[in-house]
Order: C-alpha cells, then structure tokens, then sequence
C-alpha cells in the first residue's frame, strides 16, 4: 500500500507548487497594479457633444457660470479626471475647481466605460436602423470618439 501513495503525494505536491506559483504572481501583479495611475485626464471634447456628455459630466461651460456662452463656437476649457483605485476626496484635492482658472469633472472608472459601453451599444443598433446617410455618419464618427476615449481611459489606466 506504502508504494501506491508516493504517486499521490508527488501529485499533491506538484499541485500545492503550482498553486502557490500562481498566488505569488497573482500577488506581484496586484502590488505592480497599485504603482499604476490612479487617473487619468482628457478633455470634455472626448465625451461628445453636450447632448451627449452632460449626463456624465454636466454642462460644457464653467460650472462657476450661470449658463454657456452666447457664441456657440466658444468652448471652455473643461477637464474630465477619470480616476481608480484612490477616492473622489484625493481626487478633488489633487485637481481642485478654482473659480476663473481651472475646471475639472470627475468620473469613476468604471462609471466613465459603463456610459461609454452604453452609448457604443446604442449608436450601434440606431445606426442599423437609420436610413439618412448623413445620419450613419454621425453615428459612424460618434463611435469612433467614443472607441478612442475608451482607449485612452484604459491605456492611461495601464489595463
């Protein structure tokens, strides 16, 4: 019976081996990902139109101001932070607003891709749909912003 059970417990050995291999690189990757950027920073103009964006982001003009201004070819300059792995708190200290010098909006990681997912699912169908021309490529050229603010989120994020 003895010679029956060498084979086992090589077996088990070589299982408690790979697992702890597994776990230790597990752990190694999960220290490497702390050292990442926690945030990233892109302009309002990555997140489409204010139809579009300001349900993400608010309005695309000061948030010190009232209302836009009259000349609809005049944009602020307004900063989205999308951030991981640190709090809203840290964030705003780091980026703060200052009223007539800087602007910025904050978006959680996961939140900022979960609207863009949406938006990329649902321009995808209407375009389907859609029989104007002109129409598909704005939904062609919507997709494309948004395929690209996706890719900087998750490169600057280091995923």
């Amino acid at each position: 019976m003895y010679p029956n059970t060498l084979p086992k417990f090589l077996f088990f050995l070589c299982q408690l081996f790979i697992f702890l291999f597994v776990f230790t690189q597990n752990c190694v990757l999960s220290q490497n990902s702390k050292i990442r950027n926690k945030e990233v920073i892109l302009n309002y103009q990555d997140f489409g139109p204010q139809v579009i964006a300001y349900k993400l982001i608010g309005y695309e003009y000061y948030q010190w101001n009232s209302q836009g201004a009259d000349d609809p070819n005049q944009k602020d300059d307004i900063k989205v932070v999308i951030y991981r792995g640190t709090t809203l708190t840290k964030i705003k200290n780091k980026y703060p607003v200052i009223k007539d010098k800087q602007d910025f909006r904050y978006v959680e990681y996961q939140k900022a891709l979960n609207f863009i997912s949406n938006n990329l699912t649902l321009w995808k169908k209407e375009k389907l749909l859609e029989k104007n021309s002109q129409m598909v490529t704005t939904y062609n050229n919507l997709i494309e912003q948004y395929k690209q603010t996706q890719s900087k989120i998750i490169a600057g994020l280091n995923q």
